[in-house]
C-alpha cells in the first residue's frame, strides 16, 4: 500500500526531471543506468597484451597501474592519472613482479617475489619494507591506511600506522580458499569484517566460488560459497540509520539456481530484525558458462551492480533484493572494477583495455521503475525511497 504523498512526491520528480531532461544533454534517456567508455587503454599507446588481473591494477578511479616489457628485456610501469583530462601516462622502469597505487594518495607499493616496498612519490621516500614470510597470491588495498596480502596460506595486514603485526597472518585461508584463485579482498567501513574471494574449477569446466567471511571481534570464519561479494553501509529502512550489510550472489554446488544474497554483518537498529535478504539470480538465456565477477553498492541509491564474466551488467535495489534492470555492457570479460566517487558508480576495466563508467541515472531512474517494475510488490513506494535517498 502506497501513501498520496509518496505518490505526490514521485509525479512532481517526474515534472522536474521532465524538465531538466529538456535543458539538459542526457545520453541514456529511460533507462535506470548512465554508461559510457571513458577511457580506451590502448589509444594511450598502452600494449594490448597487458590488459589482466597479472599485469594491470586499479585500486580507485584516480589511478591504474599497467606492466610493460621494453623490447630490451626490461620492465616498464606504466602509471596513468585518470584524475586529468586526458589521462596522462608516466612510464616508470622499475624491476618488479607487481605494482599498486594507494587508492587516494601518491604511494606506491612494489613487489619483488615476498618482498614489498611502500614509497611515498610526493616526499620521495621509503616510508615501509616488508619481507612476507610466504609467497604473494594478492594483494590490495582495503583501507587508507591498510593493505591486504593474501599469502599460500595465511592473509595478512600491512598497516601504516602500526607495522608490529606486517608478517603475523591476521587469519588462515580456509582449504577451499587455498585450493581457489583469489579475485578480491576487501573490509567493511568499521573495520570489523573482512572477505576474501576466490574461484576454482574442479573440473576444468565448472566454475565454484567461495567466499571467506571473517570477524575480527569473534576471530570466526564462515565459508560462503558464491561470487562477488561487497560490504557497505546503507540506510534500508531508516535514512537516519545506516545498515552494514553483505551482498554477494550465493549459489551452493548442490542447487541448480544462484541467489542474490543481501545479509547485515553489523548490529541492526534497536527494535528490528538482522537484515537477511534472498531472491533468485537469473542469467540470460544465451549467456553459457556465466557467473559473476564484480560487484557495487551505490549506497547514495540503496542500488547494487552485478557485472558477470560474459559482460551482463544487473542492476538489484536493496530494500526488497528485486531485479531492476539487465543490459550487455561489454563483449569482452571485466577483471577490474572500483568505485567511482562523483557519481557513488563504479568504473570497470576489460580486456581490451576500455574503462568503463557505471552509475544511476538520476534524471530516469524513478520513472524507470513506476513505468516498468509494476511487477515488484509496492514499487511506488521503492521509487518514493530511492528518490528520497537519493536527494539526502
Amino acid at each position: 500500500v502506497f501513501n498520496d504523498t509518496a505518490t505526490t512526491e514521485i509525479y512532481t520528480r517526474s515534472i522536474v526531471g521532465s524538465v531538466r531532461c529538456v535543458q539538459e544533454t542526457v545520453k541514456m534517456q529511460g533507462i535506470p543506468i548512465y554508461y559510457e567508455e571513458t577511457v580506451k587503454l590502448p589509444s594511450l599507446g598502452l600494449p594490448s597484451d597487458m590488459y589482466k588481473q597479472t599485469t594491470l591494477s586499479m585500486e580507485s578511479d584516480q589511478y591504474i597501474c599497467v606492466k610493460e616489457m621494453a623490447p630490451d628485456g626490461s620492465t616498464l610501469y606504466d602509471l596513468i592519472d585518470l584524475s586529468k583530462s586526458p589521462p596522462t601516462v608516466n612510464k616508470k622502469p622499475l624491476k618488479a613482479d607487481a605494482v599498486i597505487m594507494h587508492p587516494t594518495k601518491r604511494i606506491l607499493s612494489i613487489r619483488n617475489g615476498p618482498s614489498i616496498q611502500i614509497n611515498d612519490l610526493t616526499k620521495k621516500v621509503q616510508i615501509r619494507s616488508v619481507d612476507m614470510p610466504e609467497n604473494i597470491q594478492f594483494w590490495h588495498w582495503i583501507s587508507d591506511s591498510i593493505l591486504g596480502v593474501i599469502g599460500d596460506q595465511g592473509v595478512y595486514h600491512i598497516d601504516l600506522n602500526n607495522e608490529a603485526y606486517d608478517t603475523t597472518p591476521v587469519f588462515e585461508r580456509n582449504e577451499e580458499l587455498k585450493k581457489s584463485q583469489i579475485v578480491s579482498y576487501s573490509m567493511d567501513s568499521s573495520g570489523k569484517w573482512c572477505i576474501l574471494n576466490g574461484i576454482a574449477t574442479p573440473d576444468g569446466k565448472t566454475i565454484n566460488g567461495y567466499i571467506e567471511l571473517y570477524s575480527f571481534e569473534r576471530k570466526q570464519i564462515q565459508l560462503i560459497e558464491g561470487f562477488a561479494p561487497c560490504f557497505s553501509e546503507v540506510a534500508i529502512f531508516d535514512p537516519n540509520y545506516k545498515n552494514n550489510i553483505l551482498a554477494c550472489i550465493n549459489k551452493k554446488s548442490t542447487e541448480a539456481t544462484p541467489n542474490l544474497t543481501i545479509i547485515e554483518v553489523g548490529d541492526p537498529k534497536p527494535g528490528t530484525q538482522k537484515i537477511k535478504i534472498r531472491q533468485p539470480f537469473q542469467y540470460p538465456s544465451e549467456s553459457v558458462n556465466d557467473f559473476p565477477v564484480v560487484s557495487h553498492i551505490s549506497a547514495k541509491y540503496g542500488t547494487l551492480f552485478i557485472v558477470t564474466k560474459n559482460g551482463n551488467l544487473n542492476l538489484f535495489e536493496l530494500f526488497t533484493g528485486a531485479h531492476l534492470y539487465r543490459t550487455k555492457l561489454t563483449n569482452d570479460v571485466i577483471f577490474a572494477a572500483c568505485k567511482h566517487t562523483p557519481t557513488d558508480g563504479m568504473l570497470c576495466v576489460n580486456k581490451r583495455g576500455t574503462v568503463l563508467l557505471v552509475s544511476i541515472n538520476d534524471n530516469a531512474i524513478v520513472d524507470y521503475i513506476r513505468n516498468n517494475c509494476k511487477q515488484i510488490p509496492y514499487y511506488l513506494n521503492l521509487a518514493a525511497k530511492i528518490l528520497r535517498y537519493s536527494d539526502s
